[in-house]
């Protein structure tokens, strides 16, 4: 049964080192102009991470 958690420790740290690359990646992308806004405000006041990220997220994940 120990493999089974050596097996899920990889997975999620792979799973972390994919979100922080592409957090880290658009976070630069985004200061330098080449992509839109990482934060977008809504109109109800409240501010929400943009899409796109959302699906980046999903799809290296």
């Amino acid at each position: 049964m120990l493999w089974l958690f050596h097996a899920g420790a990889a997975a999620a740290t792979r799973q972390l080192l994919s979100i922080v690359i592409v957090t880290l990646t658009f976070a630069l992308l985004s200061r330098n102009g080449l992509v839109g806004p990482i934060l977008v405000h809504t109109g109800s006041g409240h501010i929400a991470a943009t899409p796109i990220l959302g699906w980046f997220y999903l799809l290296t994940v």
